[in-house]
């Protein structure tokens, strides 16, 4: 399988072998029908990617985080990318997401294929590494800065 990334949109479609190898032999100046999903996209407008791809992270505009909020990027930041607070996105906190803090929040495959069947506290080390470690000792040189005051 492959990942059909539409460059002016939120969302990553899955496509097969023969569909991607139709859009990478197709012009860049063409259309591109889909017809199993009931789509035309223009060639300029898209990416392919193989599934597994490490290509997907880089401009990633979407992701899972360890909760199984689903998010995505508004001018650089991570927001929730369902909720809305007095019309405007609601950011992330990386105090409590250390995915964000650490910028390594996964993709939506990533999500699927190797974390949703996780506990919720083993994502958050699967996902982060040993570098909670370091996440967890910065909130704990804060807390001491708040109690010292």
């Amino acid at each position: 399988m492959f990942i059909l990334k539409i460059t002016n949109e939120d969302k990553n479609i899955r496509i097969t072998e023969d569909e991607a190898k139709v859009i990478a032999n197709t012009p860049d100046d063409k259309s591109v029908a889909i017809n199993r999903l009931g789509i035309v996209v223009q060639k300029r407008m898209v990416m392919v990617f193989p599934e597994e791809s490490p290509d997907i992270k880089e401009g990633q505009e979407t992701g899972v985080l360890h909760d199984g909020v689903r998010v995505k990027k508004h001018f650089g930041s991570w927001v929730d990318a369902t909720a809305m607070f007095d019309g405007k996105p609601v950011r992330i906190d990386p105090q409590y997401y250390p995915e964000v803090a650490l910028d390594k929040v996964p993709t939506e495959w990533e999500w699927e294929n190797k974390y949703k069947q996780l506990p919720k506290e083993e994502r958050k080390e699967a996902i982060c590494g040993h570098q909670m470690d370091r996440i967890e000792g910065q909130k704990m040189e804060r807390l001491g800065e708040i109690t010292k005051k």
